[in-house]
């Protein structure tokens, strides 16, 4: 627990004391993001894309149906990114990452083998109503 230099030390003891917590001087990450951002950003959040490969690649040992692959991508490939962008802009080149690694699953490609993208990225985000897929 942290506590501000405008609390009593001895307050601030008896409080993390009574909840059984431990008192640090600053967090250095929280929620999984780090407090501070320094001059190398593509370091700082690649941990983003490794939890969405590491997740892609447990999914694509399984038979998915084309279903199965959107609630996926809509419940879990676009909510791991959502914290972090809603408080930094992340790197364009982070973003077209996430969108390969998208497409990738979505369309059944693989290191090994290379399968044929049949639309757009752009086309699949636009609304249904619009005759998209509302990614």
């Amino acid at each position: 627990m942290c506590v501000t230099s405008s609390v009593a030390r001895r307050m601030g003891n008896r409080l993390a004391a009574t909840i059984g917590v431990c008192i640090v001087k600053c967090h250095e990450r929280y929620l999984g993001l780090s407090r501070f951002i320094g001059k190398n950003k593509k370091q700082l959040f690649e941990f983003i894309k490794d939890r969405l490969w590491q997740k892609i690649h447990g999914w694509s040992l399984k038979v998915l149906s084309v279903g199965g692959k959107e609630v996926l991508i809509k419940a879990f490939l676009q909510a791991i990114p959502a914290y972090a962008m809603s408080l930094f802009r992340l790197l364009k080149g982070l973003i077209m990452d996430i969108q390969i690694l998208c497409c990738k699953f979505w369309w059944g490609s693989t290191d090994a083998i290379k399968k044929i993208h049949w639309g757009s990225w752009e086309r699949m985000c636009v609304g249904k109503e619009d005759g998209g897929i509302n990614f």
